[in-house]
């Protein structure tokens, strides 16, 4: 999943990729409207906290807090 594949990019420090990735997650779940794959775009956005100053993860912040909160 696309999930795991930006939160190994984060592990690895690669945060351009982290990033990449989670854009296609934040397109996707918008479709689905998944409760489960907004939790864990969530748990993504914790493990990029150490990058919290950089550009990438203060425009997904940014496309975060815009989302709707999805319960199904």
């Amino acid at each position: 999943m696309l999930v795991d594949l930006a939160r190994t990019h984060a592990q690895q420090g690669e945060i351009e990729e982290a990033y990449e990735r989670a854009n296609e997650v934040l397109l996707t779940m918008i479709q689905l409207k998944s409760a489960r794959v907004f939790q864990r775009m969530l748990d993504l956005r914790r493990e990029l906290e150490p990058w919290k100053h950089t550009s990438y993860v203060k425009n997904l912040d940014e496309q975060i807090a815009t989302l709707p909160y999805i319960t199904q």
